[in-house]
C-alpha cells in the first residue's frame, strides 16, 4: 500500500524512512515541509539535508517519489504547534491530491524526549488536521510510528555511515557560505552526540 512520509532531514525521520525503503516494498512518496527563509538557519539546514538523504537514498536503496511544499505561516518559524499543525495540513492537502495512499510514515521514536506527554500531543495534534483536511475528499490516513519502541541510538546506529553524516539536528547553526555548523551545545547536538558515543 502506498504510504508517504516526512522528511525533516534528522535522525528520526531519515532512519524510518531507510528501514522502510529497505525492508517494506511499499510505494513511498516522501514530503518535505520547507520552513527556510534567507535569514532563517534551521530551516535552510533541514531543506539542504533533507535534499541530500533524498539523493543518497534514491541512489543507493531505491527509487521513491519526493517533493516540497512551503507553508507561508512556516518561513522563518522555529518548532512549535504551527510546525505541527501545517505540517498536519500540509499532510493531508497531498493526500486530497493522491487519495491512494492510505499510511502516513512519522520517526518518532521510544527516547524519553520524543514520549513526553506533549510529544504524544503535538503528534495527536498532526494527526487531527490531517483528518480535517481530508474530511469530504479522501478516507483519514492512518498515521505508523514504526520506531516507536526504538531509542535514538537504536535508530542512528541502524543507519549506514554514509547516510547519518547526511542528516541535519541542530536548532542554532552558524553558516559559511553554502555549509552549516552544528552548534554542539543546544538539546538536539547532545541528542546526536550521544548517540554517536553510543555506537
Amino acid at each position: 500500500m502506498p504510504e508517504v512520509h516526512i522528511l525533516s532531514g534528522g535522525i528520526d525521520s531519515t532512519g524510518v524512512l531507510y528501514r522502510r525503503l529497505v525492508e517494506i516494498p511499499n510505494e513511498i512518496h516522501v514530503l518535505h515541509v520547507r520552513r527556510d527563509a534567507p535569514t532563517f538557519l534551521p530551516g535552510l539546514a533541514e531543506t539542504k539535508a533533507a535534499r541530500e538523504v533524498a539523493v543518497w537514498l534514491a541512489k543507493n536503496v531505491r527509487a521513491f517519489r519526493y517533493h516540497e511544499v512551503v507553508p507561508m505561516q512556516l518561513v522563518g518559524k522555529p518548532c512549535s504547534n504551527t510546525v505541527f499543525a501545517s505540517c498536519g495540513f500540509a499532510i493531508g492537502d497531498y493526500i486530497v491530491r493522491n487519495p491512494f495512499i492510505s499510511k502516513v510514515v512519522q520517526g518518532s521514536n521510544g527516547s524519553p524526549e520524543d514520549q513526553t506527554p506533549e510529544s504524544h500531543f503535538r503528534n495527536r495534534y498532526r494527526e487531527n488536521i490531517c483528518a480535517a483536511v481530508c474530511d469530504g475528499y479522501a478516507p483519514a490516513p492512518e498515521w505508523l510510528y514504526p520506531h516507536a519502541t526504538l531509542l535514538k541510538r537504536e535508530v542512528y546506529q541502524y543507519m549506514p555511515p554514509e547516510l547519518r553524516a547526511l542528516c541535519w539536528t541542530c536548532a542554532n547553526p552558524s553558516r559559511d557560505g553554502d555549509r552549516f555548523a552544528a552548534c554542539g551545545a543546544c538539546s538536539k547536538c547532545r541528542e546526536l552526540q550521544a548517540a554517536k558515543e553510543a555506537t
